[in-house]
């Protein structure tokens, strides 16, 4: 039901939605998409990001009209999909659009608590389904985020095979939900003895 652009995590992405419709749609029916919040795991309330952040906006693929225009609430959690279906739409008929302005989920988990209504031009639901959505792509870290530094001392310098002290500093694309795990792969050379981490 969902197929974003872009499998990358956290990445913009342009949303196809995809649905067949189990009842009738009157005239000037809507669409309505409730989403959770992008970051439901943050740890304060003035950290909450929604999968729409910026400008949204949706354009039609296949039995939605080319006057389509959506728009979303941060209050609400909803997107709400107008002037789409200006002369109704039979039961059973396949509905599809895009959206413009989405962002992909923060992490490779399967994300659920996305629902789909189908309303009267009043707002009344009509249908209504559940949908889930997952992305696989890792997000690359912008280069100039990422150091490796080592704390060579003077009296080891230049000295092969000496224990020594690298530190790693980068910073995250997409916040990192509690029991995340850092996979960091060195070369074959190196030999690491101890770890130990630090998040500012």
């Amino acid at each position: 039901m969902f197929d974003p652009s872009t499998d990358e995590v956290g990445g913009n992405a342009i949303l196809t939605v995809t649905f067949k419709t189990g009842n009738k749609i009157g005239t000037d029916g809507l669409i309505l998409i409730e989403f959770p919040l992008w970051n439901p795991n943050r740890e304060f309330s003035s950290q909450e990001k929604h999968y729409f952040e910026g400008s949204v906006s949706c354009s039609s693929s296949t039995n939605i009209d080319s006057d389509v225009s959506c728009s979303y609430s941060d209050s609400t959690q909803i997107l709400t999909v107008e002037n789409g279906l200006p002369s109704g739409v039979a039961a059973s008929t396949t509905v599809e659009f895009k959206i413009d302005g989405f962002t992909n989920p923060i992490s490779g988990k399967l994300v659920s608590g996305f629902v789909v209504y189908t309303a009267s031009s009043d707002g009344d639901y009509i249908d209504t389904a559940t949908t889930t959505l997952q992305v696989g792509t890792a997000t690359d870290f912008e280069s100039s985020s990422f150091t490796v530094a080592s704390s060579v001392n003077d009296d080891i310098a230049g000295v092969v095979q000496e224990t020594n002290a690298m530190l790693i500093t980068f910073q995250i694309p997409v916040p990192l939900d509690e029991g995340c795990k850092l996979e960091v792969t060195l070369p074959d050379v190196y030999d690491v003895s101890t770890i130990t981490s630090v998040v500012v």
